[in-house]
This record gives C-alpha cells, sequence and structure tokens, in this order.
C-alpha cells in the first residue's frame, strides 16, 4: 500500500509539474473542470468564437498510459479525474472576471478558476538574518551584496590548510565537505569515531579503510597531515582523518569563508554554498613543518580542490613548498596566500611566490592596515581587521590579520569559479586585480597592490586574463660569467587593455625606474616581452616590472626580482663549524656553514671511497646546517659541502670528519608520583607556614595558560592545596623576614608585588607589603638580603635600570638605582639574571644576560651595583635563562646561559630560534671565559598567538646525592639532567625524558631519605622522578632498534654496554591488560635475529648481563616496536607533468620525508638526483626535477629505506618511457580593439585570418547587450576585421564595460583562436560634457528591481542628490570612465529613499581636465 501510495502521488506531482513546465500561456487563461468526463464539452453560455479551449493533461496522461499499462485502480481514477481539466485561452479584449462569474454558474463546469502566476520565494540575501551580520563589516567593503546576486560559491570546494576546524561548530557544521564515499553513515555529517560505536544512535565514519581508493583513510571532510617527531601540544604525532582545531586559527579562516549564511544564528559567509575542505597542517600551538604543508596541498590538487586558502608565512623561501605549489597550479589550483603582519617590505612566503594570490589587510576606513606587510608583490588587500567571525567551542570573536583577509579572496575565487569553472588560476588573479577598488590614487602600489578587493564588480566582469612573466622565475639569478642577455617571458592578455611596458629598477623595492621598453598597443601571449642585457647592469638586486595600463584609467603591475653577479663576485663560505647537538636524547653530529651570498647546498659523506649524497639544504638562506641522521652511529672520514648560488655558480669546500653519537641514558631516574597540576615552578622550597611541611610556590598551568598563583605543601607524600590567588602572578623568590613571617615575590606585565601577611598562620597573600609605583613597568628579579643587614631587599628591573628597595621604618625605598650599560640593549622581561657570590669574596653579585645575549656581572658596593665584568659580543637575540653554580667542585661558581640563536654555528647573529646553545663561563685570571657549549636542537620557544607558552628553562641541584651540583635543562619538549666531568671538560648527561613542558625543576628532598627529588612539569602533570642510586647492576643497553624484513625474520640491534658479558631479549606480550616477559634469546653481539608470526605487532626489549654484580641483569631497555607486515616496494610510475612524476608503493611510506638521493635516476645515460621529494599519499611520492624530463625510455633505481613500520624496503630498478605533455597548441588571441563610433568597431587578431570564419556573426559575442550587425574584413590588414553595430540597442556611456567574445576563428595557417585569455577585448564609453546626462529608470520603481544607474557623465565624475528642499542626501563617485555609475537607491544612511521628487547634479572633467557641472535635473521614484 505505502509503495503504491507514493507511485500515485509521484505520477501526479509529475503532471502537475509537467503543467507548469511546458503549458504555453497566451492572452488571458481560465482553468476549468468539467463534471464528467464527455469528450464533447461545450459551454452553453459562452459564444464558441470568443474563445477556444485544450485538454490540459492530454499529452502527458497519454504518454504514461503508454508507458505503464499496469497501473492501479487508484491511479486509473486519478487520471479520469484530471482529464476533467481544460485550459480556456481567451483574448485579452474581453473581462476575464465576467467571464468566470459566467462560468461559475455553468451547469456543466464544476470549477473554473484563472491561470494564476506563481513565484518562488525568494531568499532575501541582501540582509541575512545571522545574528552577528551587523558586525561584520567587510561584507559591505567587498561589494558582498552585489555578488550575491548571482553567486554563493556552489559546487566549489575551498582547501583551508591551517590548524583545523572545529566540525561541531553550529554555523559549520554543515559547510563540510563530505566525501560520499568515506561517508560510513550517509548521513551528510562527520561522526569521528568508529563505525561499530554507536553515540546518540548514530554510528562514526571511520573503518581504517580507504573507501575512495584515493591514498588517504577515512578522509571524510579532510585530512590531519601534521606527524611531528618530537613531543609537542595537542594532536602532533601521526597523520589521522580528525583534523579538529586545537588552536582556533583554522576555525576564524574557515567562518570568513563559508560560513552558514541565513540561520539566523552567528555570521554570514562570503561564499556560504561553497564547502570547505579542512587540511590540518598546523598543530595546536600553530606551527607546521614544510612537508606537512606540502602534503596538505598535494592532496588537495590532486582531489580536484580547485581553492587553497594560506592564512600564514615566513620570511623564508622554501623549495619544497614551492615545488607543491607550482604542482598544484599545473592542475589548475587557485591558490590565495596571505602577506604577512611585520608591516614591513621584505619577501614573504608563500604568499610571494607568481601563482599565488597575495593578500595585505585593510581596515574599516579602506586603508592598508599598518601591520599588513606589503611591496613588490602584494596583489590586493580585502577586510583583516576587527573582523568578527567563528571561533571553537562553537563561539566568535573578533580577531585581525592578514590572515583574515586572506580567505575573503578565497570566498571570491570560488564565487568565481562557481560562474565559470574553467577560469585558469591567472584569470582568477586578474579578474580580481583588475577590478579592485583604488586608494591611493590609480592603478597598482606598493602599499595597497590593486587596491581593495570588491567582489561585486569581480562577478560582473567574469573575463579570462593573464598578465604574468613566467621566465625568468622570480628571485632569479644570473652570472654575467655565463650569460650576456635573458629574455622576458610573458602574457598580457587582459580584456580592458590599452597598453604595456617593461620598466627596471635596482633593489627589491625600487623608487626610481628606467624604462626598457615603449608603450606596446597590441596584447601577447607567450612572447618575449624584452631582453635584458646583463652587461649594463651593476651586482645588485634588480627589479623588473610589466606595467599594464587599462582603458578605464587603472593599471595593473607585475614584478619579478632578479639578482646580477659578475664573474668577479667569488661565491665564499665563510665558515663552517662542526659541533655535536642534543636532539631527542640523542647527541649528533651538525655542520653548519656561513655563506657570503643565499646559497642552496648539498653534503657528501667521503669514507673508504664511498661517495654518498647524504642530505640536500635546498632552502635558500646563507646559513645552513646540516644535522646527520640517527642511523648514523659513528663515521671517520671527510664531508664535502657543495654550495650552489641562485646564479648556478658552485663552490666545494672538504673537511676532516669523524664522531660517534652519544646517547642520554632514560632510567637512571625512577618515577616517584605525580604532585600536581602542570605548573610555572619556583625552585624554592620553604617552611611557609612554619609547620614544618616544605611548600613551593607555582603559578598553575593545566591547559598550559597562566592561570591563578597558588602554594602546595607536601604532606606524607601528597602535596596539599594550601592558598590560592585567582591572579596570574609568577613566582620569583620566596623568603622570610627577620621575624620568621613568609614573604613571596611576584611579578606579572610590568607590576612587582611583594605578599607578606601580617603575622604568622594568615593566608600569604592576605597583605601586599610592597606594590611598585613606576608606571608598571617593574619586573621583580630577585629577594635576598644583599646589604647583610638581616632582612630582605627587593631587587627588579625596568627598561634600562636595575632598582633595590629595601624597608627602612617599615616602608619600602629604593637604595639602589643602576642604569645599564649605554651601548646595551634594554633588559627586556626574560628571566635573564641571577643572585650569587660566586667567586666566594663574600660580597653578592648580580649576573645578567640581556636579549643579545651579553654577559654583565654586577658587585653590590657601597649599595650600589657597580659593572664588574662585561661580555659585549652578541652569542644570540633572544630571552636569556640563566643561572649560577660550582659544578666542578672547586669553590669557585660558574655562570651558565641558555638561550637560542646562537652566532656559535655561523659566526654571526643569527635568528633560528630551534637551535639552543648552553655557554659555561668561569672566572679565569680575573676575566670570565666560554669553557664550553652545549647544543640543543628543535626546541620550541615563545608562547603562541593563542596564548599557550612553551616553557624552557635551566635549573642547578644535587640530585645524586654526591654534594655536587648537576645541570637541568629543558628545552621543550626533552628536559637533560647533566653532570660535569673533569676528567673530560664537558658535560656529561645522567638523564633524559622526552616529554617534559617546565620553565625549571625544584629539586628538594621531600620524602627525607637524603637524595633530592627532582620535581618538574609534563603537558599535563608535574611529576616528582628520583636518582636511582643503586649502582650494582650493568648499564643497560640503549638505542634498541628493529625491523622485519621477508614479513616474519626479525632484526634487533642496539649499542654496545661496556658493562655486559651478554644480552638477554625479551618479547614483551600483552594478557588480559597485564604484560609478561618472554625471553626470546640471548647474544653475545648487539644484534640478534628471530622468526616470529607474520602480520603481527610485538615488542621487545633488551638487557646487559654480568654475573659480576650483585645485580647481574641490568635495567630494560626502550621498548622497541616490530611489525611483521610485508616489506613495500616500488610498484609504478606515472607522469603527472612535464618535470614530476608519481612513484607508487605496495604499501604505506615513513611518515618524514626521505632523502632525495633514495632515488637514483638515469635519464639519457645521466644520473640524475630529484629536486624535490613530496608525499603525495600514504603509498605515493611525487617526484620533481630542475629541468624538465626529456621523451624517451629512462630508469630509477630505488634504494631501500625504512617504511611506515620502520621495516626496510626492497631496493628495485624501475624502466618507464616518458612521453609527457604533447607540445602545447599554438592558438592566435585578439590583439586590440579600436571604437570608431558607437556603432562601429576595428578588431585586430595576432595572426592573419581566415575569411570565413572570421566575418561570421555566430562567432562573436557582444556583452551586456548589442548586436553585431555585419562584419568586413580590411582589405590594408589581413589581421583585422570591421564590425558594425546595430542602433536598434543603445550603446555607449552607460556605466557599462562591453565584451566583445571571438570563437571558432582560425588563422590563414589553420590555427585556432584561444579559449582563454586572449579571445576577448572589451571598450568603453564616457563623455566631454555633462550637457546630457541623465538617470535611468525615470521615475524608479523599487518595485520592479531594476538597476539604476546616472549615464552619459564623463570619465571622473561625482553626482550629488537632494531632496526638493536642497537637503543633500547622497554623493556618488566614480572614476571608471564607463560613462555612468550604477547606484542602490539609499542615502548616506543606507536607508531606501522614500516615494516623491528629487535633484540631482553631476561634476566632472573635461577632455582639457577643467571642472564642468550640469545643470540641476529631476528625477521621481513612485510606489
Amino acid at each position: 500500500m505505502i509503495k503504491t501510495f507514493f507511485k500515485n502521488t509521484f505520477i501526479i506531482i509529475f503532471i502537475i509539474i509537467q503543467f507548469f513546465c511546458f503549458q504555453q500561456v497566451t492572452g488571458k487563461q481560465i482553468i476549468v473542470k468539467y463534471k464528467n468526463s464527455s469528450l464533447s464539452h461545450q459551454i452553453k453560455s459562452l459564444k464558441p468564437n470568443i474563445y477556444s479551449q485544450d485538454f490540459l493533461f492530454q499529452n502527458i496522461i497519454s504518454n504514461l498510459k503508454k508507458n505503464d499499462i499496469n497501473q492501479s485502480f487508484e491511479i486509473q481514477n486519478k487520471l479520469i479525474d484530471l482529464s476533467n481539466y481544460y485550459i480556456l485561452n481567451i483574448s485579452d479584449k474581453l473581462d476575464a472576471d465576467s467571464i468566470l462569474n459566467l462560468l461559475q454558474n455553468e451547469e456543466s463546469i464544476e470549477s473554473a478558476e484563472l491561470n494564476q502566476i506563481f513565484k518562488v520565494n525568494q531568499i532575501d540575501i541582501s540582509n541575512p538574518n545571522d545574528e552577528f551580520f551587523k558586525e561584520q563589516w567587510g561584507i559591505a567593503a567587498v561589494n558582498c551584496k552585489d555578488a550575491w546576486k548571482k553567486a554563493s560559491g556552489k559546487g566549489i570546494l575551498v582547501g583551508v590548510i591551517d590548524t583545523g576546524i572545529d566540525y561541531y561548530h553550529p554555523d559549520l557544521v554543515n559547510q563540510l565537505w563530505i566525501n560520499n564515499k568515506e561517508d560510513l553513515n550517509k548521513n551528510g555529517t562527520f561522526e569521528p569515531w568508529h563505525f561499530t560505536e554507536i553515540r546518540k544512535g548514530i554510528s562514526g565514519d571511520l573503518n581504517g579503510i580507504d573507501d575512495d581508493e584515493n591514498g588517504f583513510t577515512d578522509d571524510v571532510i579532510g585530512y590531519d597531515f601534521v606527524d611531528q617527531q618530537n613531543a609537542n601540544i595537542g594532536d602532533y604525532l601521526e597523520r589521522d582523518p580528525i583534523p579538529y582545531d586545537e588552536m582556533g586559527h583554522g576555525t576564524l579562516v574557515s567562518g570568513v569563508i563559508a560560513a552558514q549564511t541565513n540561520n539566523k544564528i552567528g555570521i554570514s559567509g562570503i561564499a556560504y554554498n561553497s564547502k570547505i575542505v579542512t587540511l590540518r597542517a598546523f598543530d595546536a600551538t600553530g606551527n607546521a613543518e614544510t612537508d606537512d604543508i606540502a602534503s596538505a596541498i598535494i592532496y588537495a590538487a590532486l582531489n580536484s580542490i580547485k581553492v587553497m586558502n594560506f592564512s600564514f608565512g615566513e620570511n623564508l623561501n622554501s623549495p619544497l613548498l614551492y615545488s607543491a605549489i607550482k604542482f598544484a597550479n599545473s592542475l589548475g589550483c587557485v591558490m590565495i596566500g596571505s602577506k604577512g603582519n611585520n608591516g614591513w617590505a621584505l619577501p614573504h612566503f608563500p604568499s610571494d611566490y607568481p601563482e599565488v594570490i597575495a593578500v595585505g589587510s585593510s581596515t574599516p576606513s579602506n586603508y592598508r592596515d599598518i601591520r599588513s606587510n606589503y611591496g613588490s608583490n602584494l596583489s590586493l588587500l580585502a577586510p583583516g581587521s576587527n573582523i568578527f567571525t567563528t571561533d571553537v567551542n562553537s563561539s566568535y570573536k573578533f580577531a585581525s590579520g592578514t590572515s583574515l583577509a586572506s580567505p575573503f579572496v578565497s570566498a571570491a575565487a570560488a564565487m568565481l569559479l562557481e560562474l565559470d569553472s574553467s577560469l585558469s588560476p591567472n584569470d582568477v588573479k586578474g579578474i580580481l586585480e583588475v577590478t579592485a577598488k583604488d586608494i591611493y590614487g590609480t592603478g597598482w602600489d606598493e602599499e595597497t597592490g590593486n587596491g581593495i578587493l570588491d567582489i561585486g564588480k569581480a562577478i560582473n566582469n567574469i573575463v579570462k586574463t593573464d598578465i604574468s612573466i613566467f621566465s625568468p622565475l622570480n628571485f632569479s639569478g644570473f652570472n654575467k660569467d655565463s650569460v650576456n642577455l635573458f629574455n622576458v617571458i610573458g602574457n598580457v592578455t587582459v580584456p580592458l587593455f590599452e597598453s604595456w611596458k617593461i620598466l627596471l629598477g635596482k633593489s627589491a623595492n625600487p623608487k626610481v625606474w628606467d624604462t626598457l621598453t615603449e608603450n606596446n598597443y597590441q596584447q601577447t601571449k607567450n612572447a618575449v616581452l624584452t631582453i635584458i642585457n646583463l652587461e649594463n647592469l651593476l651586482d645588485t638586486t634588480y627589479t623588473l616590472q610589466l606595467l599594464v595600463n587599462l582603458k578605464n584609467g587603472k593599471s595593473i603591475q607585475k614584478r619579478l626580482i632578479f639578482s646580477v653577479y659578475s664573474p668577479n663576485s667569488d661565491l665564499e663560505i665563510k665558515q663552517i663549524s662542526k659541533n655535536m647537538i642534543w636532539k631527542d636524547g640523542k647527541l649528533i653530529p651538525a655542520i653548519s656553514i656561513y655563506a657570503n651570498y643565499p646559497i642552496t647546498s648539498n653534503l657528501f659523506l667521503v669514507s673508504n671511497s664511498d661517495t654518498t649524497i647524504y642530505s640536500i639544504n635546498s632552502h635558500l638562506s646563507s646559513t645552513q646546517t646540516f644535522l646527520l641522521k640517527d642511523g648514523l652511529s659513528h663515521f671517520i672520514g671527510k664531508a664535502i659541502i657543495e654550495a650552489k648560488r641562485i646564479d648556478g655558480k658552485k663552490i666545494r669546500k672538504e673537511i676532516d670528519l669523524s664522531f660517534e653519537n652519544q646517547i642520554a641514558p632514560t632510567s637512571s631516574f625512577n618515577y616517584l608520583s605525580t604532585a600536581f597540576p602542570s605548573s610555572f615552578l619556583l625552585n624554592q622550597v620553604s617552611d611557609i607556614y612554619t609547620d614544618k611541611k616544605p611548600a613551593i610556590v607555582v603559578n598553575d598551568m593545566p591547559y598550559n595558560f597562566w592561570q591563578s598563583t597558588k602554594i602546595y605543601e607536601y604532606n606524607e607524600g601528597n602535596f596539599d592545596l594550601k592558598d590560592s590567588i585567582d591572579y596570574s602572578w609568577i613566582p620569583v623568590a620566596v623568603g622570610k623576614d627577620n621575624n620568621g613571617i613568609p614573604e613571596i615575590l611576584v611579578k606579572s606585565s610590568g607590576k612587582t608585588v611583594l605578599f607578606k601577611p601580617k603575622s604568622i598562620g594568615e593566608s600569604p597573600f592576605s597583605y601586599i607589603s610592597f606594590q611598585d609605583t613606576l608606571n608598571h613597568n617593574l619586573w621583580a628579579s630577585g629577594l635576598l638580603d644583599i646589604n647583610k643587614d638581616g632582612q630582605n631587599e627587593i631587587i627588579a628591573n625596568s627598561d634600562s635600570s636595575f632598582h633595590i628597595f629595601s624597608k627602612i621604618n617599615n616602608e619600602y625605598k629604593q637604595i639602589a638605582f643602576t642604569p645599564v650599560d649605554t651601548n646595551a640593549v634594554m633588559i627586556g622581561t626574560s628571566p635573564g639574571f641571577a643572585f650569587d657570590d660566586i667567586d666566594n669574596d663574600g660580597i653578592f653579585e648580580l649576573c645578567h644576560s640581556n636579549p643579545n645575549g651579553n654577559l654583565f656581572i654586577y658587585k653590590f658596593l657601597n649599595n650600589n651595583l657597580i659593572l664588574n665584568y662585561k661580555d659585549s659580543l652578541n652569542y644570540s637575540n633572544s630571552s636569556q635563562n640563566i643561572v649560577t653554580s660550582d659544578i666542578d667542585n672547586d669553590g669557585f661558581k660558574e655562570v651558565l646561559i641558555l638561550s637560542y640563536g646562537s652566532t656559535s654555528l655561523y659566526g654571526i647573529e643569527n635568528e633560528d630560534n630551534t637551535v639552543w646553545s648552553l655557554r659555561i663561563y668561569k672566572k679565569i685570571e680575573e676575566t670570565y671565559k666560554i669553557i664550553h657549549t652545549e647544543y640543543f636542537w628543535d626546541v620550541k620557544s615563545g608562547a603562541t598567538s593563542n596564548g599557550i607558552s612553551f616553557r624552557n628553562g635551566i635549573v642547578a641541584g644535587d640530585v645524586d646525592e654526591d654534594k655536587v651540583e648537576e645541570i637541568i635543562v629543558s628545552t621543550f619538549p626533552n628536559l637533560y639532567v647533566f653532570k660535569w666531568s673533569n676528567d673530560i671538560g664537558k658535560l656529561n648527561p645522567i638523564w633524559y625524558y622526552p616529554n617534559a613542558m617546565s620553565n625549571s625543576a625544584v629539586i628538594y628532598d621531600f620524602n627525607q631519605n637524603g637524595i633530592n627529588e627532582l620535581c618538574f612539569s609534563s603537558f599535563n602533570n608535574t611529576l616528582i622522578y628520583e636518582f636511582d642510586n643503586n649502582i650494582n647492576s650493568p648499564s643497560p643497553p640503549l638505542n634498541l632498534d628493529g625491523w622485519a624484513n621477508n614479513s616474519s625474520n626479525i632484526f634487533l640491534q642496539w649499542n654496545t654496554s661496556n658493562e655486559a658479558q651478554y644480552y638477554e631479549i625479551f618479547q614483551v606480550v600483552e594478557s588480559n591488560g597485564n604484560y609478561e616477559l618472554i625471553q626470546r634469546g640471548r647474544s653475545d653481539t648487539t644484534f640478534f635475529n628471530y622468526e616470529a608470526e607474520v602480520n603481527k605487532e610485538l615488542m621487545f626489549v633488551v638487557t646487559a648481563y654480568n654475573e659480576n654484580f650483585s645485580v647481574p641483569r641490568s635495567k630494560y631497555s626502550n621498548l622497541a616496536y616490530i611489525f611483521t607486515f610485508p616489506q613495500i616496494e616500488p610498484l609504478n610510475i606515472i607522469p603527472v607533468d612535464n618535470n614530476s612524476l608519481l612513484i607508487e608503493f605496495s604499501g604505506k611510506l615513513p611518515r618524514k620525508l626521505i632523502e632525495n638521493s633514495i632515488f637514483r635516476f638515469s635519464i639519457n645515460g645521466e644520473k640524475i638526483t630529484p629536486y624535490q621529494v613530496l608525499f603525495a599519499n600514504d603509498s605515493s611520492y611525487l617526484i620533481s626535477f630542475e629541468h624538465i624530463i626529456p621523451k624517451g625510455e629512462h630508469k630509477v633505481d630505488v634504494l631501500t629505506f625504512r617504511d611506515y613500520y620502520g621495516n626496510w624496503s626492497i631496493e628495485k630498478m624501475l624502466n618507464f618511457i616518458w612521453d609527457f605533455p604533447p607540445n602545447p597548441k599554438k592558438e592566435i588571441y585578439l590583439s586590440k580593439i579600436n571604437v570608431i563610433s558607437n556603432y562601429f568597431l576595428e578588431l585586430e587578431f595576432s595572426e592573419d585570418i581566415e575569411s570565413s570564419t572570421a566575418i561570421n556573426i555566430e562567432n562573436y559575442t557582444l556583452k551586456p547587450n548589442g548586436k553585431i550587425e555585419h562584419i568586413s574584413l580590411i582589405e590594408s590588414n589581413p589581421k583585422s576585421v570591421a564590425i558594425d553595430l546595430s542602433q536598434t540597442e543603445a550603446i555607449g556611456a552607460l556605466g557599462k564595460t562591453y565584451y566583445l567574445t571571438a570563437k571558432d576563428i582560425i588563422s590563414k595557417e589553420g590555427i585556432p583562436i584561444t579559449k582563454g585569455a586572449g579571445n576577448t577585448l572589451s571598450f568603453i564609453f564616457s563623455t566631454n560634457d555633462l550637457d546630457n546626462c541623465f538617470i535611468y529608470p525615470n521615475p524608479i520603481r523599487y518595485s520592479e528591481q531594476n538597476d539604476i544607474y546616472f549615464g552619459n557623465i564623463t570619465k571622473e565624475a561625482e553626482i550629488k542628490i537632494y531632496d526638493f528642499e536642497g537637503k543633500l542626501l547622497k554623493k556618488i563617485y566614480t572614476k571608471d570612465q564607463t560613462g555612468g555609475v550604477y547606484w542602490n537607491g539609499l542615502d548616506e544612511n543606507n536607508l531606501e529613499l522614500k516615494p516623491g521628487i528629487y535633484i540631482f547634479n553631476v561634476t566632472g572633467f573635461d577632455k582639457n581636465n577643467r571642472k564642468i557641472e550640469s545643470n540641476l535635473k529631476k528625477f521621481a521614484i513612485i510606489q
């Protein structure tokens, strides 16, 4: 019955739909239904000659009967009922209402009704009902409402490469792209849990299977590409299909693009019908690795995502990233990048790559935001200041920056592609630049680019455009020794084309330009624009400018930066340093170089006559560091560095190299307990409550954000919360006055406070004993009795001075004021202070290191700080962490300083904050010298934009019960404990912990067992560890590693333990949630082989055994995970473009990119290493070469490497035939158009044209209006035709741009006209006087929704509208040079003018640039 009902209902609905689709309406119509099914219906009350009637559903019912002979009885009755409907066509001269009355009284008629006109319900998108729409000033600024009349981004996917998205946000949940093949429950939303799990009645979308076979498992809404190997905050370790936004940045960006509109909540998205593809490449801290970004771009390109938003960037030119961008561009992807927020004109990537649209930020006043970057590669501005948008946790907020401007342009690109999917990236870029609104005069400028985005104008002017320079590449270099000349090749095809020329200027942002070519008045495509003669140029950087002038007075620029080098401009490697650097608990070698020019470089290691390309550092920089990989445990031989400048000049340097890696022990401390949530620590323990229980003061940071200040007291193994204050005070020092009352010194945001209760027993936070009055620019540094008067002094600093306050007559007064060295930078707010008697002379010293790394040592003499020592060398450019300690036990304390941006690697200042150094100063012969430096790699520092603070620091204390202090170094995310060795004169590691997030550590014997505990913070908790002083067992094996070959053959290897007689190998087996060890054998070497079951995940540990120890078996080694899965191997090679290919493998590839040298190509007999290796998907690499791959048969040797599971791949050679791509077709294009009069044009092509196609009117279209009447050849010019336009349609100064497009035309050689940029030219009109200016329509009827415009005006004009009493209601200004301007009918307050009579006049400029003014003219608005 249900099935029959739906079938019958469908047929009836089908009939009605067919009627409304196909019924032709002429004159007046009345629909009648007769009472019976007689075939001869006559209407007695009407004469037959005044009407005609037709069976309403005759054809439809006849077709249904033919196609469905088995209709039910029910539907047959309904068809009979419908067959009684007829439509009466009645002359317009008759009164329909009178006839309707007659018919309603007709005996044979059951009903009669007029054939009414129905309209679809209009969605009023001009004023969305979203709750915060009024906060979105940017929507009006980019003319969205005009654009929304035609487009909303429907059907377009926008890839947002960012921090992810809040996919639960109510304004975004319906705006996500849903991959139908991966959407297992088929409900059109994303459920990020396993399909076997049911939550609120809904099963999950994840099944661990690549259902759409695109190389990515479960990519329902996109993918999370973050796979960092170093411990970090949040989701950082594995790539996965759950791209949740832990920071908020990606959610902010996505809301601007596509927040759901007209849903009565939140905000309106610009391209509200587009879909967001979430491509998470940035972690919870807002940082991303280059390969993760590149992988996201390649995913988008291979999955037909045509718009990508890049709201990120750095001043770093990465060839890896650029290779991914060029690949995406070759597949037609439009990429938009934020220009950055430094307020400078320096290069910024990826926005400055020519394939990317570079977007700056504008303010509500339509000016460039002062924080927005600018310069040669800026395309345009978009709103980026105080943008109200979506935020994580289903919230909203205001945010600013070019990151918010870029998505405006991404949304615009989506809307353009919705209307014309054939637009190329250059087309989209050209349309947006040409239609942008000028700010500082007409044309491009380095402050604002081409102006502010105007989506409405762009949507109404979609014509293919290409203004580009594609040879040479941006940032190229040329050496006069090998190149004298080079061609500049590009395209100039833009509909409003007037002329173009080439200019040249010195520097990256020239102020003075030399003209290289005169104005050229013909478009050009794939042509030499000019030839640059290098002999006339100096050794410097130049900027080449392609200036294109348009018919509307606007100009577009494309700039290319290149460098020139003379033969005597020597490339030098000015410094090579060899250092051992700590990375993830391993001391591994690093080779750092500093060159006199930016370079790319290769490193070759030569040992036993075996030369191997070890690594390629392909980013362009004058400083480079090669960090040798973990697998190379020792080496003796030579290292060869090959440096290459951008002009191709190379230099090689050879150095001797020998090293042996060191591994920090991980088992020398035992875990005791968790103390309290993760906190900012102070290494001071005090009996604050005088109850003989140790207490510590911390700043609570359980979620990595500053929160309240707390006091914890140790009580029988637990830390009890005793007191807190709801403010983010940073604890600086804890002490007691001479009456035993506790004192707590804190600081925050330039404020210093000393808390001190009035009596013992009260809360330590109950009373403020000291508070600064120096305008919130006083930072607490220390609390100690520096003048030895029996009470503590407060030591603090302002930006440029030290201050000491002492309590005199119950009031704190400043007793010392010491300005810093006049040649030094400001002190800053870093923790670069230590107070101690370091030279053991009974006088306190203040040790200070400023942000440059300069060391200053002051002595406190005569109630003042006197400078005693100064090291003026700059070692870094960062905050400094400083501690004093007698690490060598000689009775004198050393000064230890930890900071990043070390100059030691390169010999120059370098801001690389991933390399940290620990410098140790010792007093030697009345001065201080650096006796040792330790380095740390890949350390995160500072704070993220969303307020998460990375915590790094240094502290000293005795943790191993030998009465000599050890050094604890916290370099996020690692923590090391070092002990000074007098034998070797350096620090030696005694412990390493891999997941710390601690600014310091607390060192104290809380449990009173004679050994100080080590208390430090991890990501979530503060942990307590204690040194294991049991030395009665051999040291454990380190660096256990393992893999499986041939699925089941397991191999284990580890580092030698000098105390082992042999080694025992154990498999760790889980059983019912418990783990047990099963011994699988023993080995006298550091290698073990074992046969295991296939397709299993196994775990192993190894111990050292020596019967001469009282405990013969050591602690266990680290855990090795081994997967007995089949070894992967290369399978296929697939061409992608003319210098890129995909290599497919049989299984999952490793998380991190492998060395380029794994792939050894033989192309035409020449051995070639790829330029870039990029991750395409789980089982494919995208390989790119610097040059085009020649046609022919080639081969590649794919060497072995470790796959995703750590197993070695199968080495294999692949042969492939390269026949890609076909030679590009030659095309003709339109070169120029001449307007002879309003109705006569001359059109010129790039080649001599074939006459029959050239004069065929069907091969031309004219928009927005106009009709071609005749086309003829111009005998004097075989490239041109004359076009006569019909004068029946108005063409002229009407505020319109007219577009003439040609198609299906061929040259005399048979070459077709292009279908892309170059097939359209446009023209405009304006007047030289204002005598005949007008407004149309007049009168204006709002109900008819006609466009309102003023016409017959000058190129630049201002229109003023008044009411009849002379009150100014509206000013409209235009400089579009189209002879007219459109008006929305609103006054200056955006209110619709009421019906009535109004007056306007126009002022402008004639052809002699004299100001002219029209007479007052009237127009009417009627209801």
